[in-house]
């Protein structure tokens, strides 16, 4: 699923799509369907019609190189990559000369008609390099690949520059490949200069300097990860970020590992490692002796994912992507079986120690009648209506429920190691409308169980 940010995007651009010019599209990467997977689009500008095969062979060049980095070469199945062919009437960048951090001018003064208006000099900084309008370049980026989640821009100028923000630009400099690392880092994982630039909190540059509270506490004395001031004198001397030799302080060195857990925290809120499900219907009645369900799983390299499966609260299997069910495993009425699918991955900490990793899950609503066999006699279970909201959560979870029958109501909430850490019982309702005070839990996943009678259904829910 894509995240509502994202969406909220679309939307706005929706009709400005429907008008605006598709461009010719080449496939560099596809590793399943677009709305399966993260897709990446670079995008030419300053290239004419006549050089637009080698802005697909420098996309090319740029998609290969990246995905024999870590992490996106462990998280390579998660992505697809398309070239779309945008010509400009004239080759090459806009230099203006107006740069006021070198001697103008430090490349010759010129003015080419590119489609977006792709310049050098911005905000007085020579080798900040950003297309005129962020808008037009997602506008154009809907209309040719509308299930876009990321748009990297490739500038036909030798000069060296690029920069972040909401499109992710390089030149075709020398060090073009290592200039859109760096940038993809700002704009896919939102992380931060490590060089002296500001002190804006980011997940890889703090001015808190407490090893009991930093932001990546959990990486302290491993992988050379420490707390480091950005500089020597001055507000860079109150900036820290945690490593010394990290791509987001100077090219050529890979991603820290804070860094790549940045990566891979926006990998899994873009994309569930669970393609498919079967039965691809959630509610199930059950009307044979076994019946079969399955998962189709998007594997990292190597592969991290662990698999639960997880009947009415009991893990009845583990480390397959399919199992049989049995009348005999289930209760008279309504039964709930959950795949659960996290990632262990050693890359990150971000879940560690709190759970086994990024969880992710399909939950099976299964009606049985057993009535029919002499040796069951259980109550009909009721069927529980209900939204929690917000999710993430901060300082309340709003739980609505709504049962068949009046019962006693229950929720619960278990952290990832299934121990409970908040209860609260009801009198008997058939509807019910309260906030959860979740406040002063630790941030991570939980899970709320809603037990109404008999009845009993669980969602994981984030706290922030």
């Amino acid at each position: 699923m894509k995240p509502i940010a994202h969406l909220l995007i679309y939307f706005c651009l929706t009709t400005h799509w429907l008008s605006a010019q598709p461009f010719p599209v080449e496939n560099l990467l596809v590793n399943g369907p677009k709305n399966k997977r993260i897709n990446l689009v670079y995008m030419s500008d300053g290239y004419t019609s006549a050089e637009l095969g080698s802005f697909v062979s420098k996309a090319q060049s740029v998609n290969t190189s990246l995905f024999s980095q870590s992490p996106f070469l462990e998280y390579k199945n998660f992505f697809n990559a398309y070239a779309v062919k945008v010509a400009s009437a004239e080759s090459g960048a806009i230099h203006a000369g107006t740069a006021t951090d070198v001697s103008e001018p430090a490349s010759p003064i010129k003015s080419p008609n590119n489609y977006f208006d792709s310049r050098f000099d911005v905000g007085n900084i020579h080798r900040l390099l950003v297309p005129g309008s962020s808008f037009q370049v997602l506008t154009v980026a809907g209309a040719s690949v509308p299930e876009y989640d990321q748009v990297l821009m490739l500038v036909n100028d030798t000069e060296y520059g690029g920069s972040g923000g909401t499109v992710a630009t390089s030149s075709i400099n020398s060090t073009a490949q290592e200039i859109m690392y760096h940038e993809i880092g700002h704009s896919f994982a939102y992380l931060g200069d490590e060089y002296w630039f500001s002190c804006a909190e980011q997940k890889n540059r703090t001015a808190n300097n407490d090893p009991e509270t930093i932001i990546w506490k959990k990486w302290l004395n491993s992988n050379n990860i420490g707390i480091y001031p950005i500089g020597s004198s001055g507000p860079a001397a109150n900036c820290f970020r945690p490593h010394e030799q990290c791509k987001m302080r100077a090219l050529g060195f890979p991603f820290c590992a804070v860094c790549k857990e940045a990566f891979i925290d926006r990998i899994y809120e873009l994309v569930s490692p669970i393609e498919n499900f079967s039965p691809a219907a959630t509610d199930v009645t059950f009307t044979q002796p076994s019946m079969p369900f399955t998962l189709s799983l998007i594997l990292p390299e190597p592969n991290t994912l662990n698999v639960e499966w997880v009947l009415n609260d009991t893990i009845i299997a583990t480390a397959t992507d399919s199992i049989n069910v049995t009348t005999s495993q289930l209760l008279n009425g309504i039964n709930f079986l959950e795949a659960r699918v996290s990632d262990a991955t050693l890359l990150s900490r971000a879940y560690w120690p709190e759970s086994a990793g990024y969880l992710h899950g399909v939950t099976w609503m299964i009606t049985a009648d057993l009535s029919s066999s002499p040796v069951v006699n259980a109550p009909q279970l009721n069927k529980i209506r209900y939204e929690i909201y917000p999710n993430p959560a901060d300082d309340l979870l709003n739980v609505r429920v709504q049962t068949q029958v009046k019962s006693e109501i229950t929720l619960r909430i278990t952290d990832m190691s299934g121990r409970l850490v908040l209860e609260q019982p009801f009198e008997p309702t058939e509807s019910l409308a309260t906030e959860m005070p979740v406040k002063n839990l630790a941030p991570g996943q939980y899970t709320l169980t809603i037990q109404a009678g008999q009845s009993r259904i669980s969602r994981i829910f984030e706290k922030m």
